[in-house]
């Protein structure tokens, strides 16, 4: 299918395909070495994620489109947030989900889901208004 790398997409014989995959995860890791350093080291969302997409197309990945739409839609949700109050960071804000997301199991993490997303909204709202009290430049609404 085309929900991964498996067999690394587009018709390439399988010897070519497994080294394909292993270039491309190289790549990967070593994206990820530059620029993903963990929570609260300014993770820019949108570098990491034109640079994976970039790299996708390189090495020939296929991938579903759902992915591809998903992860410009995240580019565009960053790059708004990065616009609207540039000291808020959507990857340090996300962390508390993520971190329920890797550890929880899944039916135990949908269950929790809706009172994870009121703390994480709370949380939000506690966020901008200590960047406010602190003079963060927020973009005026139009």
């Amino acid at each position: 299918g085309g929900g991964g790398s498996g067999g690394g997409g587009y018709g390439a014989p399988a010897g070519e395909a497994s080294l394909r995959d292993v270039a491309f995860a190289d790549a990967m890791a070593s994206s990820f070495g530059r620029h993903c350093r963990g929570y609260g080291h300014g993770i820019d969302l949108g570098v990491v994620l034109r640079e994976t997409l970039s790299l996708i197309r390189e090495h020939r990945v296929a991938v579903g489109a759902n992915y591809v739409t998903l992860v410009v839609n995240a580019m565009c949700l960053e790059g708004m947030a990065r616009q609207l109050v540039p000291e808020y960071n959507v990857m340090d804000a996300a962390r508390p989900l993520l971190v329920a997301h890797a550890k929880l199991p899944r039916s135990i993490f949908g269950a929790i889901s809706p009172a994870a997303r009121f703390a994480k909204r709370v949380h939000d709202r506690t966020v901008l208004q200590r960047l406010l009290r602190e003079g963060a430049r927020i973009a005026p609404r139009e």
